[in-house]
């Protein structure tokens, strides 16, 4: 690499220009636009007039055909996304009433299905007619290490053969860690014929669908399953189906169904996932099913104003900020990868593990509403709340909260979404975003979305026009960390039909972009604020000053060399690299106020919250933020657009359009139009 040549005038240029061939100024380096040209394009950007502004629904929803080998159409499968990078579908009943437990995997990143175990086919259903259930338990054997944080192994992987659970359907998946953890459904059980002689001890046995109990765990790295036999106890949960579940810290909750004889089950039961007993049981929950409620995990009800995060770290270039990856974007080649499964493995090796959703000190909240006898409509609203009351317990007191009333009486005032069949519930933020199939006469069933502030329990209705008015859409699902919401469908479909056999399809996928509607996670500052009034106090230290930075007008501004290589990763590089000084001047070509605000940013990880950021700085933050990968840094440029896109709406979608934030654009038009 070159050095880091002085100027005539004794002020060093930005030494990130060395990655040039050539000479070029820095300008030339930021995102591939001088910054000069890119302010010259910006400001000769005229926004355009209103019948040429894209609609909100081009730029909120991105719609995709997803590829490989897609799950056939099923009722009562189950789904569940695993580290934002792998979506597991698996069992169901087909289309000819066959019980399957099939199992596919969507690489989200690609949109690429992979077939893990299929769903059988007619002809090798008409092989196996003598057992219907009949699969080869060798199918998922693989003699991979494991790197389960549940402990699914038990033995030599050499001597231990994976079996997929049995077929069923309406059961649940949860994730946890590099597991998947599945639990109940409808199966097929054995019903022995006595009083008959029989030389085939197969011909003994008829089955009969039935409610089941059973607990399997899948170990995604190794892809084998094993089945786990709690001792039973007195929070051992009954036989159920069409359930709900969740995850809070290591335990599973099971919540709700009903059993054999289609009589609710009204309790809930709580898995411990370290020691695989279960540890507690909540009674007299009320009559909870996937038809009419849904179980959202969130935050406490004392944090859903403010959430903090698990675990600190500085937003440089290795924190993650969601606004970066506002848009999943898939390949455009028709080939998918491969081997699908390996690259999601391998993300999951190198990447964090699934968290169980727990804020602070506190455990979080399952927010449980339904809705039923939608004749006369009936809502419910309860939240459990889990508590130790004991700093040295082992397992939290579980109470329920009603607050039924309070959205009856919120009702009076604000509308309240209509009953939606078959619900499912996600919480972003302090957002339950709710989905359903909406049944309206005369029309097609319809996939509707709201979202229910836990706040101030208002609701709003996320309209998406008519773009879910064709095919049949009846599945979401929650993808946080860009945060966009993910429904499942085909364009072809007829919804009639797919309503009353309760079908759903894999093949086609809507992506949501809850930015479009004001919901986005908001930067989280990552140090404590005392640590923040410590930055801030070094910064107003010019004693500590060992260099400058000038600004586009030649202002300098004092900084700290080893302060800004801790927290400028492209800048302690520079530093290492030859000829091994600190520079006495550094030139960034931007005004005069901006600098301010990225050194605050590098000594405090925040913005200064007594001062304000105009669009015209927060456009100049942007680039800084995209040129040296500050995620931290961009998030909070992006967040500060979204509090000023109410005020000036025109401005904004021109700030939006640079940023490549389609999610911002399209709230700026709504509000522009």
């Amino acid at each position: 690499m070159a050095a880091v040549a002085r100027n005539p005038q004794g002020a060093y240029n930005d030494p990130y220009s060395r990655y040039n061939n050539n000479s070029t100024p820095v300008n030339r380096q930021y995102t591939g636009l001088g910054l000069q040209q890119q302010q010259q394009q910006h400001s000769s950007t005229e926004t355009p007039s209103q019948s040429q502004q894209p609609s909100k629904k081009a730029l909120a929803i991105t719609s995709r055909a997803t590829r490989g080998s897609p799950p056939p159409p099923l009722m009562g499968s189950a789904i569940v996304l695993v580290n934002d990078s792998a979506l597991h579908c698996f069992g169901g009943r087909l289309e000819n009433r066959e019980l399957t437990n099939c199992h596919y995997v969507l690489d989200v990143e690609t949109g690429y299905w992979q077939t893990i175990l299929p769903a059988p086919t007619t002809d090798s259903m008409n092989n196996n007619n003598a057992d219907r259930n009949a699969y080869d338990p060798r199918a998922l054997f693989s003699l991979s290490l494991t790197t389960d944080p549940v402990n699914t192994n038990s033995g030599s992987l050499s001597d231990t053969l994976s079996i997929p659970p049995q077929p069923r359907y309406f059961h649940t998946v949860n994730a946890y860690g590099t597991s998947l953890i599945l639990f109940g459904g409808m199966g097929a059980v054995p019903i022995n014929r006595s009083g008959e002689d029989s030389d085939n001890e197969g011909d003994n046995q008829q089955s009969q669908l039935a409610a089941l109990a059973d607990l399997h765990v899948y170990d995604i790295i190794t892809q084998r399953w094993q089945q786990k036999t709690p001792t039973v106890n007195q929070h051992t949960p009954r036989a159920r189906w069409a359930h709900l579940a969740t995850i809070l810290d290591h335990f599973l909750v099971v919540i709700g169904g009903t059993d054999t004889n289609k009589n609710y089950v009204e309790d809930a039961c709580v898995l411990d996932l370290h020691t695989w007993e279960w540890v507690a049981s909540i009674q007299n929950i009320g009559q909870c099913g996937s038809y009419r409620t849904i179980a959202a995990t969130g935050p406490s009800l004392q944090t859903t104003a403010e959430i903090t995060p698990s675990t600190p770290s500085f937003p440089s270039a290795d924190a993650f900020s969601p606004q970066i990856s506002s848009n999943l974007s898939w390949p455009t080649t028709e080939d998918g990868p491969i081997d699908a499964m390996a690259s999601i493995t391998q993300r999951l090796m190198s990447g964090d593990l699934t968290p169980a959703f727990k804020a602070g000190s506190e455990l979080p909240s399952i927010y449980l509403y339904s809705n039923y006898n939608f004749q006369n409509l009936r809502r419910e609203l309860k939240i459990i709340t889990p508590q130790y009351t004991h700093p040295s317990a082992s397992v939290p007191t579980f109470s329920i909260v009603e607050k039924t009333e309070a959205i009856e009486k919120l009702g009076q005032d604000h509308p309240l979404p209509p009953g939606l069949r078959f619900p499912q519930g996600h919480v972003y933020q302090n957002q339950l975003i709710l989905t359903g199939t909406l049944i309206v006469p005369g029309k097609a069933p319809t996939l509707a979305i709201y979202a229910f502030n836990l706040t101030t329990y208002k609701w709003d209705r996320l309209d998406t026009d008519t773009t879910l008015d064709k095919g049949s859409w009846n599945r979401s699902l929650l993808h946080p960390a860009t945060g966009t919401l993910l429904i499942f469908g085909h364009y072809e479909s007829n919804a009639d039909s797919d309503y009353s056999n309760r079908i759903q399809h894999h093949n086609h996928l809507m992506m949501v972009n809850l930015q479009a509607y004001g919901l986005y996670e908001r930067p989280i500052p990552s140090f404590h604020p005392t640590a923040q009034d410590l930055g801030h106090d070094l910064l107003r230290e010019p004693g500590l000053n060992d260099m400058e930075i000038s600004s586009i007008n030649g202002t300098l501004f004092g900084a700290n060399s080893t302060i800004l290589a801790a927290r400028w990763p492209e800048f302690a590089t520079m530093l290492l690299s030859p000829p091994y000084v600190t520079p006495l001047i550094l030139e960034l070509p931007v005004p005069d106020e901006v600098v301010p605000m990225f050194l605050y940013y590098l000594y405090t990880g925040a913005l200064p919250l007594n001062s304000i950021v105009t669009p015209g700085v927060a456009d100049y933050l942007l680039i800084l933020a995209r040129r040296y990968q500050l995620n931290g840094l961009h998030a909070l440029a992006v967040d500060i657009l979204h509090q000023t896109v109410t005020v000036n709406p025109i401005r904004v979608y021109s700030s939006a359009l640079m940023a490549s934030e389609l999610g911002l654009q399209a709230r700026a038009v709504e509000l522009a139009m």
